[in-house]
């Protein structure tokens, strides 16, 4: 099991952090651009290679992200309704991940069929948003920091619209 820390900046037009490890060492770079709509971030590794984007699609009712690694890999995160509770449904280049928990607190366990492959927690007693990422099975590492952004995007977005 590895951990990984995100902590966004307080006060932001665009987001530019480190991803943290246990050892507090930097093993990540998220790269928000600013755009007036829409969402690309780009995820680096320290080297400055960058190993995702993710896009958000502008026109859709409910959000949509689409996910490209450098390895050529794809990933579809889609927030949906289902009895007025909002799910999320991940398509890992052609696996179907299931994320399991509560919005308000931002906790989620990611599944891939029956196995629990990671967890998000977000941290609280923070001025700016923190998570904590604990992937279980490190073949899924870049999808769930992909899928820990997004979650966070579609969170944020909610929290402006209501």
């Amino acid at each position: 099991m590895k951990n990984y820390y995100f902590k966004e900046n307080l006060f932001k037009i665009t987001d530019h952090y480190p991803i943290l490890d246990d050892d507090e060492r930097e093993v990540y770079y998220v790269d928000q651009d600013f755009t007036f709509i829409g969402y690309d971030v780009k995820i680096s590794d320290m080297k400055g290679r960058e190993i995702l984007k993710i896009e958000k699609e502008l026109f859709s009712f409910l959000q949509k992200f689409n996910v490209n690694f450098s390895d050529g890999k794809f990933m579809r995160v889609e927030s949906k309704i289902s009895f007025l509770v909002r799910r999320i449904g991940i398509d890992y280049d052609g696996e179907s991940l299931s994320l399991e928990g509560q919005f308000p607190d931002l906790n989620f366990e990611i599944y891939k069929g029956e196995k629990v492959i990671g967890e998000i927690e977000k941290t609280f007693f923070s001025l700016a948003d923190s998570y904590k990422l604990s992937v279980y099975d490190e073949k899924y590492t870049e999808a769930l920091l992909a899928l820990t952004l997004c979650v966070n995007n579609i969170k944020d977005t909610a929290a402006r619209n209501n």
